[in-house]
């Protein structure tokens, strides 16, 4: 008990202790910025301020004044509360919720862009994805594929009139700027060297929606069905072709090797689309919620505790990229005889 209360004294002193607070706020801002951006540089810019100024208040050599970190909380979109519980036990998370009513699905892939990009300016940078669905970048190489999906998660969640009688149309969701953004987003993805624990239920959520259309008659004719399934079919050959090179490249393989992939399947954890990145000395967390949402934080305590969770299942999975032949030839064919018995039905 006597170590349980000195705990609690140590910690609210560090929660009080203006340096630890000010240490943390950088904290925070190094990783809202670019990875090509130096944080003291923009801290000198914003308030005025020399090099050695900027660089005496990183190292807390320096405090800030009230102003500075209202200025500096408001440029960088922090919360002061989020300095305050550094070291608590409360985490503070960041993200901004969409707007079902007023959606904008191009908007929305320029913001899953933005966050890619950012991310891949860190050096180093690293992604682990616990998966429950396929990581939706895959998505990005099959337009047509990629349409479905977010038309199935919106006729889920969006309640208007007009969206529930709608069904899917091909192309209907498809135009130059949606073409373009799903190259930037792949682009940028195969640049990010990527750690994936997949399970045998990862590819279902896709199969699910598609067979949830086809049964409320949401498709406006078989053969759009028939095309998603041999989207899905090219989808889940591509990713075992990347698994067995451990690397990523655009589908038939015509252009430069990108970053590293590492592919685990692991028969026991589902997953729940946790990504944690590694971006440069700092982590970051994502977690999904509410279908198409998702938060994060940069909590030191929360990103070590999941860092060091993913890596227990890592160690607990069977590693299918690069080596284990066998076992990838299984978890693959496995999906491919589900799609193709699916595909049968309608036919």
């Amino acid at each position: 008990m006597q170590i349980i209360i000195k705990r609690k004294r140590d910690i609210a002193k560090e929660m009080t202790d203006p340096k630890a607070i000010q240490q943390a706020l950088f904290q925070q801002i190094r990783q809202q910025l670019p990875g090509h951006l130096a944080v003291a540089d923009e801290v000198a810019a914003l308030l005025n301020l020399s090099a050695d100024s900027a660089y005496r208040r990183i190292r807390g050599e320096k405090l800030l004044s009230f102003d500075e970190v209202i200025l500096l909380s408001r440029t960088f979109g922090l919360s002061v509360d989020g300095f305050l519980q550094a070291n608590g036990n409360q985490v503070l998370f960041g993200g901004q919720q969409i707007d079902f009513a007023n959606f904008d699905l191009e908007r929305h892939l320029g913001s899953i862009l933005g966050e890619l990009q950012q991310l891949a300016s860190f050096n180093p940078c690293r992604m682990y994805y616990l998966a429950k669905d396929v990581p939706v970048f895959h998505y990005f190489h099959f337009h047509e594929l990629a349409a479905f999906k977010f038309f199935a998660w919106l006729k889920t969640i969006l309640h208007s009139a007009a969206f529930n009688t709608k069904k899917f149309v091909l192309g209907e969701l498809i135009n130059d700027n949606w073409q373009q953004l799903s190259k930037k987003i792949i682009h940028t993805y195969n640049t990010i060297p990527s750690e994936e624990i997949w399970s045998a239920e990862t590819i279902n959520s896709t199969l699910r929606q598609i067979e949830y259309c086809r049964e409320a008659m949401l498709f406006d004719h078989e053969e759009t069905v028939q095309l998603l399934y041999r989207q899905l079919l090219l989808l889940v050959h591509h990713i075992e072709e990347q698994a067995a090179a451990g690397c990523k490249f655009m589908p038939g393989g015509h252009t430069a090797p990108g970053a590293a992939f590492k592919l685990y399947y692991n028969g026991a954890v589902l997953g729940d689309n946790t990504i944690l990145m590694q971006m440069g000395e700092v982590q970051r967390v994502y977690l999904n919620h509410a279908i198409l949402n998702y938060i994060h934080t940069g909590h030191e305590g929360f990103c070590g505790y999941t860092a060091a969770s993913i890596g227990t299942i890592i160690k607990k999975s069977t590693m299918i990229s690069t080596v284990g032949e066998k076992d990838r030839n299984k978890f693959f064919n496995t999906m491919r005889v589900e799609i193709e018995r699916r595909m049968q039905v309608g036919t």
